[in-house]
């Protein structure tokens, strides 16, 4: 959900990908409806294992379970969400919307954060305050 979400409303602040310590053998029927429910369909998607990738070549990590990511230097957000897959319809629409809310705010702080790096006043006002 996450990494759907971030790439239909952020890419072009963050380059986003999802990855899991126990990550399922596909994404869910009941995932794929409620995301289908937002216009983001997951259909290029498929669970990967986090081992893939190595984690000191981003910059954030947003981990959103109960499990603790091996080390690395990246800067790690932690937030767990309740795993639905027990849980009727509802309960993947409850956490759908907590994963969109939590990356449409990550978004905007991106993209607040590159307004003050490329905003040419904030560099003068840096520069003279120094």
């Amino acid at each position: 959900m996450a990494e759907g979400f971030a790439r239909a409303y952020g890419s072009d602040v963050l380059e986003s990908h999802s990855a899991g310590i126990r990550p399922a053998l596909r994404i869910s029927r009941r995932t794929r409806l409620v995301m289908e429910e937002k216009g983001v369909p997951l259909t290029v998607f498929s669970p990967k294992h986090i081992s893939i990738f190595n984690l000191d070549d981003f910059d954030v990590i947003v981990n959103l379970c109960e499990h603790s990511l091996p080390s690395t230097t990246a800067l790690v957000l932690k937030r767990e969400l309740r795993d639905p897959v027990e849980g009727d319809e509802d309960s993947f629409r409850d956490v759908r919307e907590d994963v969109e809310q939590m990356v449409r705010f990550l978004i905007e702080h991106f993209r607040l954060a590159r307004q003050w790096r490329v905003n040419p006043l904030y560099s003068e006002e840096c520069a003279a305050a120094s």
